[in-house]
């Protein structure tokens, strides 16, 4: 089993290996010097699937995978940003069509380690 990178928002990375995520800016703690991440442990994950906001008006395009725990709790949410520019329709569909076939790849590596279609 190998690690999946993705690259999510903007600068953040996000690893996804066999027993969750971890995500990080690569910005340092205030205090301690390491790096600041978070995680969501596979273990404690009891659902998760995408969600998707698309306001074409704007131009403004959000694709998530979020993770819920016990009591439908949210443990985490991995996203993905597509930004349109005025007068571009068709460029910002195409936009954010491969914004969300990355969410999609990434969507369907955990469905393969969480044992869930």
């Amino acid at each position: 089993m190998h690690n999946i990178e993705a690259l999510t928002e903007g600068t953040t990375l996000a690893i996804i290996h066999p027993l969750g995520i971890v995500e990080t800016t690569g910005k340092k703690k205030m205090l301690g010097g390491g790096y600041k991440f978070r995680t969501i442990d596979f273990r404690q994950c009891r659902g998760f699937g995408p969600e998707d906001h698309i306001n074409e008006q704007h131009g403004i395009a959000k694709f998530c995978i979020e993770l819920v725990g016990a009591g439908g709790i949210l443990l985490g949410r991995l996203e993905w940003h597509a930004q349109g520019k005025r007068f571009r329709e068709d460029r910002n569909r195409q936009e954010a069509m491969k914004t969300a076939e990355e969410r999609d790849r990434i969507l369907s590596v955990v469905e393969s380690l969480l044992g869930q279609s």
